[in-house]
């Protein structure tokens, strides 16, 4: 099992990934870091404004789970965080 603190950092790294291949291409960490924080503390990412086929998202997030050898467990954690997260959204049949 991966560490919480270890996960935090491969789900980071694989945002960034996920962004420079978006359209526009972005570059989280720049997003993550200048972010404005809502009432609820929570940093508001712009993710709507950047789109990424399904075909490439999965490949990134595979390549991931294959580079640092997630059991089941942290498969289940990253693959959670990664969909629901504040990944770019996926472009849809018609904007493809």
């Amino acid at each position: 099992m991966i560490s919480n603190k270890k996960l935090h950092k491969i789900i980071l790294d694989c945002y960034q990934e996920l962004y420079e291949n978006s359209t526009p291409k972005g570059n989280f960490k720049e997003m993550f870091d200048n972010a404005e924080v809502n009432e609820r503390g929570e940093k508001i990412i712009p993710f709507d404004d950047y789109e990424l086929d399904r075909e490439t998202y999965q490949n990134i997030v595979n390549k991931y789970i294959t580079k640092h050898k997630m059991d089941k467990y942290s498969q289940g954690i990253f693959n959670f965080n990664m969909y629901l997260g504040a990944g770019p959204k996926f472009k849809t049949k018609e904007n493809e």
